[in-house]
């Protein structure tokens, strides 16, 4: 009988990147594999051996250079992260049609924020402004700055090459898949679309730290995020936004809707 365990890291490993009008061969930064090979016989009677082998492998990307969603972010690992937030969610075969069809319960305090106004011609880079302030707010209320969660919807128009690494989850209600990311939550701010030559910054669709201590939801249907936190995070966060903003409970109506 054999039983060997064990980590393998691979800098610099090959992959197939999409590029947009087609694939080419690079670096995925950092790749890590660990493993469990197990064989061993047995001869239960006179003339009679039987073998047996198994291999565990759990394989991730560690870092990902010109990853489908940028260089700051990568697959998710354990698709389980996501599981509290569908767990969470309303449905709307329960009657509900409000907040908490986006917004998992078990938060003290939830607050809408809106969007900067749709009129400015660099509206999208004043948007990524006013969500990072967000994130920057958000930062000093959890334990896990270093390992943020991002959830973006799988329906945003884009291309979809090379994008099968990354798990789905969906949401309670089964109306929105989303790919599944993790990364920095400095991370945030360079978050692309995939599969565009242009790089151009994606906003999550959802978003949540590790520690579960808060979580930012939006919906290409709004105009709006919806903290939610503890009464202290959402007091700085409405502070710190230049937008509207106002307390909110899970069953009230979804605002700016598009």
């Amino acid at each position: 009988t054999n039983l060997a365990v064990f980590k393998q890291n691979i800098r610099g490993f090959q992959s197939n990147i999409f590029t947009g009008t087609g694939f080419f061969l690079g670096n995925a930064g950092k790749q890590s594999v660990f493993g469990i090979e197990f064989e061993g016989t047995a001869r239960p009677a006179k003339g009679l051996t039987l073998g047996m082998s198994a291999t565990y492998l759990d394989p991730k990307y560690d870092d990902f250079k010109n990853s489908a969603f940028g260089d700051a972010v990568r697959p998710a690992a354990e698709l389980a992260a996501a599981e509290w937030v569908v767990a969470g969610q309303d449905r709307w075969d329960s009657g509900s049609a409000g907040v908490g069809l986006l917004v998992p319960d078990g938060f003290e305090k939830v607050v809408f924020v809106d969007d900067v106004p749709g009129d400015q011609d660099d509206w999208w880079d004043v948007e990524q402004a006013h969500t990072m302030a967000i994130a920057e707010v958000a930062a000093s209320h959890t334990t896990t700055p270093d390992h943020l969660y991002l959830a973006i919807w799988e329906g945003h128009g884009y291309p979809e090459d090379d994008l099968e690494r990354y798990p789905k989850f969906t949401t309670a209600d089964g109306a929105r898949a989303y790919y599944l990311l993790e990364g920095l939550l400095s991370s945030l701010a360079d978050l692309v679309w995939p599969n565009y030559e242009v790089r151009v910054w994606r906003q999550p669709d959802l978003w949540w730290p590790a520690d579960r201590a808060w979580i930012v939801c939006t919906d290409v249907d709004l105009a709006c995020n919806y903290v939610a936190g503890t009464q202290a995070l959402v007091d700085e966060v409405a502070a710190a936004v230049t937008t509207e903003s106002h307390l909110v409970t899970r069953t009230d109506p979804f605002e700016r809707a598009c």
